[in-house]
């Protein structure tokens, strides 16, 4: 939706960590998957949440709200099947999930001052 001077400069990195999020959890079964995509909805839910609380209460921004929170849902459902289809991981998988999450967060950060 971004004017492409605006857009990250960031987007080929993230495509190879997005690449490598996804392929180091599959060489080790569906388990190390479903953990990785649930730690990785649940950090995006709450990016969401943050950039919808933000547009609250501007008129102008409804049709870009309402598109984030259709996103939101999509993104909170697929965690939530994640979750139902891997529960309790174990603490190596919690300790990789744990990762993924800091890495988004640090991703979104350096995203935010470049």
């Amino acid at each position: 939706m971004l004017p492409w001077p605006q857009r990250s400069r960031l987007l080929v990195p993230w495509r190879v960590a997005g690449f490598l999020t996804g392929a180091l959890p599959a060489l080790f079964g569906p388990r190390a998957v479903y953990a990785t995509v649930a730690a990785v909805e649940t950090f995006v839910d709450g990016h969401y949440q943050q950039q919808l609380d933000r547009l609250d209460g501007r008129a102008e921004a409804a049709p870009l709200r309402a598109l984030l929170a259709a996103c939101q849902a999509d993104e909170v459902h697929h965690g939530d099947e994640a979750r139902i289809a891997a529960p309790a991981p174990g603490r190596l998988l919690r300790a990789w999930c744990a990762l993924v999450g800091s890495g988004s967060a640090a991703a979104v950060a350096l995203a935010r001052r470049l």
